[in-house]
This record gives C-alpha cells, structure tokens and sequence, in this order.
C-alpha cells in the first residue's frame, strides 16, 4: 500500500449517488477532501501535497456507506 504521488480509488456500481472522499492524518484531521454529488467510477489523488506518514482514507457514499483504508504515503523519489 505505499504511495508516493497519487492514488487511485475506483468505485462499483453500488454508490451512484453522493460520495465523499477524505484523507486525514493520524490526529484525525482532514487533510484532503472530494465531495461529488454525481455517480463516479473513479477518482484520483495526488498526493504530492502530503508528507511522508501514515493517513486514512475515509470514504462516505451514498449519505450511509462508510469505508475506512490506512494509506502510507512515502518520500518522494
């Protein structure tokens, strides 16, 4: 699971309404946020803003559906 630049999250048909995207670091706090009120397949995050460390990435679809996944972005090359 180590990212240097940028990830990408990929959705299935199931959320085809709102969805919001954060990445928040190890105090809890949001870091990054991408909200669409539209159905998406796929986003993209570039992560060249954050520093080396470990985030989560919590994920809210559908007003109800929540998802959690620990990123770990390393140094940049």
């Amino acid at each position: 699971n180590p990212a240097n630049e940028k990830i990408t999250i990929q959705f299935t048909d199931q959320y085809s309404k709102e969805i919001e995207i954060s990445i928040m670091n190890y105090k809890g706090q949001k870091v990054w946020t991408q909200k669409s009120a539209d159905a998406m397949q796929a986003t993209t995050v570039n992560l060249s803003a954050l520093s080396a460390g470990i985030y989560f990435v919590h994920i809210i679809a559908d007003s109800k559906d929540s998802f959690n996944k620990k990123l770990i972005v390393t140094n940049k090359p």
